[in-house]
């Protein structure tokens, strides 16, 4: 099995968590008749941070019991770890307590063990499908992908890697759109904050400079969002 580390896989990768071998093999040739899946396997949560740390993969499957630590815990720690992508939660049996749980978690849905794949298959394309869609609107600075719908920067694992203010990202997304071209801080000043007597150049350095702090690994010497000709611009894709 291969992976990628492109922002989007040519095949999509999922990760399974589960611990039951003799489900893991009627789950898995199910999914390989449809041949939709590149799949990888997990028995325990600790395996399954340890494979996500290296791999991209466009989604999870976790069971709720599994040996190390309970699937809504493993889902909870990979969310406030950084991870976006859709994540489904396997279960024997329907609550509405578990879906609650599930869903507080980070879920994105909760499906039964018995559910007849193709239904799964179906819902597990529509959480796909609408992650995608949001990732359209994602542009990178280098290493690092910009996610506009979260406002946030991630690696291209998608591995959260900071939070963005609404000024901060639209400081972005408008130094994106002007490309290799550098940005006057007077241009920014109109463009992010329009008239307004109370901002001046200063306020734009304290942003640069938080900025800096999130995604430059060394903000005084930055390589991602670089000062150039009174203004700034943003480094290009790598």
């Amino acid at each position: 099995m291969t992976t990628s580390n492109n922002l989007r896989p040519r095949q999509q990768s999922l990760l399974l968590v589960e611990s039951d071998c003799a489900f893991v093999k009627s789950f898995v040739a199910n999914l390989n008749f449809y041949g939709a899946f590149d799949i990888h396997i997990s028995r325990t949560a600790a395996d399954a941070f340890e494979k996500f740390r290296l791999n991209f993969y466009g989604a999870i499957i976790i069971d709720v019991a599994l040996p190390d630590m309970t699937g809504n815990e493993a889902c909870k720690r990979m969310r406030d770890s950084g991870v976006l992508v859709p994540i489904l939660m396997l279960t024997l049996v329907d609550s509405d307590a578990e879906l609650i749980q599930a869903l507080n978690a980070g879920a994105n849905d909760y499906v039964n063990r018995s559910m007849r794949i193709g239904v799964l298959l179906a819902r597990l394309r529509a959480h796909l499908h609408h992650y995608e869609k949001n990732r359209s609107l994602a542009f990178a600075i280098g290493p690092l992908i910009v996610d506009p719908e979260r406002k946030c920067v991630t690696d291209r694992r998608g591995q959260r890697i900071a939070d963005l203010t609404s000024k901060e990202l639209q400081i972005l997304m408008y130094l994106h759109s002007n490309g290799a071209k550098p940005t006057p801080r007077l241009e920014l000043l109109e463009r992010i904050w329009g008239y307004n007597p109370a901002v001046n150049t200063h306020t734009i350095e304290s942003h640069i400079y938080r900025l800096r702090r999130k995604i430059d690994a060394d903000p005084e010497q930055p390589s991602l969002l670089v000062t150039e000709k009174g203004g700034y611009r943003l480094a290009p894709e790598e």
